[in-house]
């Protein structure tokens, strides 16, 4: 043979898709007594102790059948150490990632919900084109839904754990400057979020953008946009950028546990706060979120390329 190509790819196939986890029924099973433990020594339920490891380790689909599997390094180390946190991204190398992002210019969208054929993904190594392959092969991305009509496969983060180290290591590439001090911003941040407080989560919002780096690329709507993605997925506030509906695309959509708010972007020059709640209203970017039982809030946002933050905003709700 002039290549090694009579290698049998056991991938993708379903009668593997457990081989390389721990499904739920062996970890119910196998590691009951461990549970068990670990509900005593957490003062919580069986079913509540279940309810955190899987937010936290499980999601890791090797096929079209969707089997789930728990990440085995991060489970274990959960139960030896007698305490859920966040194990496997941490014995990784993130400045690779950062490396390899970098080098296949990735977008924040790419590594969230991306419909793809198995052909996108599950390639050699030397064939790589994308950051898919290797997002996925290293375990950052998963399989989670598959359609057998169009034969496509829904790619995304497969648990809390990895979505966490993600965005903190991409919020710790983006800011360079002086991480400590940035870090104390995105904690008033996120402590403004909790308290539904959008008017306090703004100001320190303001610090944020000016400590970015000056070589930084965020002088269009979608540098913010992309920014703000980031940032605040990156505390836990579940965010959506460039939101389409019947009539238009909203910028930024932020869906905290209390609150649902909509952000509409305006360079400085090309809108007002008022001309983007305006957009909001005549859009209707608000529509989709009316069986919602949260609080929605509209947010017109002007940014400031000259000054690199924002300058003026004006929420209502």
């Amino acid at each position: 043979f002039s290549t090694i190509n009579n290698i049998n790819n056991i991938s993708l196939d379903e009668d593997y898709e457990g081989i390389c986890g721990i499904t739920n029924d062996e970890l119910t099973t196998v590691f009951a007594p461990d549970i068990e433990m670990l509900a005593q020594r957490e003062g919580a339920t069986v079913p509540e102790i279940l309810d955190r490891l899987r937010e936290r380790y499980d999601g890791y689909r090797f096929g079209a059948s969707l089997t789930e599997v728990y990440n085995p390094f991060s489970l274990v180390l959960a139960f030896q150490k007698k305490n859920i946190d966040d194990y496997w991204f941490t014995s990784a190398t993130p400045s690779s990632l950062i490396k390899i992002l970098q080098l296949y210019s990735f977008s924040v969208e790419s590594i969230e919900r991306s419909e793809v054929s198995k052909n996108a993904f599950d390639v050699p190594f030397d064939n790589f084109n994308s950051v898919l392959p290797i997002m996925v092969q290293s375990g950052y991305m998963t399989i989670k839904d598959y359609d057998r009509s169009t034969k496509l496969f829904t790619l995304d983060i497969p648990n809390g754990e990895v979505h966490d180290g993600l965005y903190n290591t991409l919020m710790n590439y983006i800011i360079v400057n002086n991480p400590i001090a940035n870090n104390g911003i995105q904690i008033a941040i996120m402590k403004a979020m909790r308290a539904d407080d959008i008017e306090a989560a703004l100001k320190a919002l303001q610090s944020y953008l000016l400590a970015l780096p000056y070589d930084l690329s965020n002088k269009t709507e979608k540098d913010y946009e992309t920014i703000l993605k980031v940032l605040f997925d990156g505390i836990g506030v579940l965010t959506e950028t460039e939101v389409k509906n019947a009539t238009g695309r909203c910028d930024v959509v932020l869906k905290s546990k209390i609150t649902i708010y909509v952000l509409e972007l305006k360079l400085d020059g090309n809108g007002t706060a008022d001309d983007a709640l305006a957009q909001i209203d005549e859009k209707h970017y608000l529509i989709p979120y009316w069986n919602d039982p949260r609080p929605k809030v509209k947010v017109g946002v002007v940014v400031d390329p000259a000054s690199r933050t924002i300058t003026n905003w004006k929420i209502m709700r």
